[in-house]
C-alpha cells in the first residue's frame, strides 16, 4: 500500500505519532486528543485519511520506516498493541501460523480438533507451504496434541 504525497503531507501536519505506545494523536483540531477509533469486533485502531481507511498500525509502521507493507504482523497478536517494536512484515503463511485459537475450538489447541462419524476420535494437522500434513487419527487426545506440538517445533511455527 503506498500513501500519496498529499496524505503524506496530511499525516505530517496533522498527527502526532507517540513511539512509546504505538499511539496517534491529534496536533491541530482536537488537540492532544487520540486519533481514530476502536473497531469492536477486530480490536483494531483504525483511522481515515483523504477518503481511505487505514489500521493504526499501517500508520506506525509508515512513521517509523516510510513504508507500509502488505501484510503487518502483530507479534504478540494483541490487535491493540501497535507499538513498532510489537510489529513486523509478514506474509500471509507466516501471519497464519502466529493466529489466535479459534474461540469455536473445541480442544484449546489450535490445530487438534474432535473427528470421527461419532465425535468420537482426535485429528491433529499442521498448514505448510499451503498444504495442510495430517499429523495423527485416533482416540487418544493426548497423543493428538504431542503430534501438534511436535510438528510446531518442527515447522517453527510460534505461540500457543
Amino acid at each position: 500500500m503506498i500513501l500519496t504525497d498529499i496524505e503524506k503531507v496530511y499525516l505530517e501536519l496533522n498527527f502526532r505519532y507517540e513511539k512509546s505506545s504505538g499511539k496517534i494523536f491529534w496536533k491541530n483540531r482536537m488537540c492532544g486528543k487520540e486519533a481514530g477509533s476502536l473497531h469492536k469486533e477486530s480490536g483494531r485502531w483504525q483511522m481515515c485519511l483523504n477518503g481511505k481507511r487505514y489500521k493504526r498500525y499501517q500508520l506506525v509502521f509508515f512513521f517509523e520506516t516510510g513504508l507500509i507493507p502488505d501484510i503487518i504482523d502483530h507479534k504478540d497478536r494483541n490487535q491493540s498493541n501497535d507499538m513498532f517494536s510489537n510489529l513486523r512484515v509478514s506474509g500471509s503463511e507466516h501471519n497464519a501460523k502466529n493466529a489466535s485459537i479459534y474461540n469455536s475450538n473445541t480442544s484449546e489447541i489450535k490445530g487438534v480438533c474432535v473427528a470421527g462419524r461419532d465425535f468420537d476420535a482426535w485429528q491433529s494437522y499442521i498448514s505448510f507451504n499451503g498444504k495442510q500434513k495430517n499429523l495423527y487419527y485416533g482416540r487418544d487426545y493426548f497423543e493428538a496434541c504431542c503430534k501438534r506440538k511436535s510438528a510446531e517445533l518442527t515447522y517453527q511455527y510460534e505461540g500457543e
